[in-house]
Order: structure tokens, then C-alpha cells, then sequence
């Protein structure tokens, strides 16, 4: 369940039936789900299979398409004007990278 900007308890489904792109193509291709909304923060989750570099690790690209999709949906329900910036500390081989996201913190791993 997640809140929208007016605090009513809505579905994951119910939200991303409400954009206009749903839940968008490209984290479609990726295998982004959706675990948790609410105004304090995003989870989601992402598979490194498929999304990785010539090395086995998970593509810094990915990791920030999935910040960005985090980023993009904290933002619509909870308007803060902050900045995204992504830093790698570690690299990801496991099968999923998981990333929450709230307001001023952003945090992964694998």
C-alpha cells in the first residue's frame, strides 16, 4: 500500500495505473518492481541478471536508471526540489540490488 499526496492509502498497481506510462518500458525491460511507496520513501528492487557490464557486475547505467525511477516517483508524491547525484561504492553481482530512497538519503545494495 502507499499514500498519495493527499494521504489516501492506495495499491502499487492502483499508483502506477494512474501515470501515464505506468510503471514505464525501459524499467519494464530492466525488471524494476515496485515494493514500497509512501511519502518517506521508495523501495524497489531490480535484477543484476540481464543489467550487467562485460565484467558480470550490475551496469552503473541501471543503477542509475533505478535511481532515477526512484527519484521521479518520490518527487511526484512528495515535491521536495532536491537534486539526484549517484555515487558507486560497491559492485553488484547478487541476483537482485535492491534501493530505497527518501527524502535527502538514498541508499543500495546488493
Amino acid at each position: 500500500m502507499t499514500s498519495d499526496q493527499t494521504g489516501a492509502k492506495i495499491s502499487i498497481e492502483d499508483f502506477l495505473a494512474m501515470l501515464p506510462e505506468g510503471a514505464g518500458k525501459l524499467n519494464e525491460k530492466m525488471g524494476v518492481e515496485l515494493v514500497e511507496i509512501s511519502a518517506e520513501r521508495v523501495v524497489a528492487t531490480m535484477p543484476v541478471a540481464g543489467n550487467t557490464q562485460p565484467y558480470g557486475l550490475l551496469h552503473g547505467g541501471a543503477s542509475v536508471v533505478l535511481a532515477e525511477t526512484l527519484g521521479s516517483i518520490g518527487s511526484g508524491i512528495r515535491p521536495s526540489g532536491q537534486r539526484s547525484s549517484v555515487t558507486f561504492a560497491t559492485p553488484a553481482k547478487s541476483p537482485d540490488f535492491v534501493h530505497v530512497a527518501s527524502p535527502g538519503f538514498f541508499n543500495s545494495r546488493p
